[in-house]
């Protein structure tokens, strides 16, 4: 096993090679300010018929106001633009813990499902089926209710 730790637009410059599954989780999409980047590294490293695999909430869900989830309010813009969004610290946690003192602003990056599969497209890979669960993983809003099963729902 190899570790690699790299800037995800350095990667072929420290990491060689084509793989059978390459792999983006949840949560990463956010953080990426270039989806057009990101798919020539997963289009670099992918073998030919080899499979790539995205999992992740829905984009729209980072749109809503989670100061005051009840409301469903409009808060966050769905679709991109060139400056990221910005947010200070409030030490109230993190979707990891809930009890953590956040101290570090984070940037991050609206993304429409849209402009996710048309990256892909672009560097020539095939869409072959768009999942959409009705549950995640993390307690994306605070309204949500974790099931006897471990995932997260809009109750």
């Amino acid at each position: 096993m190899q570790f690699v730790q790299s800037n995800v637009y350095d990667l072929s410059e420290n990491l060689e090679g084509q793989f059978d599954i390459v792999f983006t989780s949840y949560g990463a999409v956010n953080w990426l300010p270039d989806l057009a980047g990101w798919a020539r590294v997963v289009s670099h490293f992918l073998k030919p018929g080899g499979t790539f695999y995205v999992i992740d909430g829905h984009p729209f869900t980072w749109v809503l106001d989670d100061d005051n989830p009840e409301d469903f309010v409009i808060r966050y813009p769905y679709f991109r633009s060139d400056e990221p969004l910005k947010f200070k610290p409030d030490g109230k946690g993190s979707y990891a813990d809930e009890t953590a003192v956040v101290t570090t602003a984070t940037r991050e990056w609206a993304h429409s499902r849209g402009d996710i599969l048309n990256s892909l497209i672009s560097e020539g890979l095939q869409i072959e089926y768009p999942h959409e669960f009705p549950f995640v993983c993390w307690k994306a809003l605070p309204m949500m209710q974790k099931g006897e099963d471990g995932w997260w729902r809009l109750p």
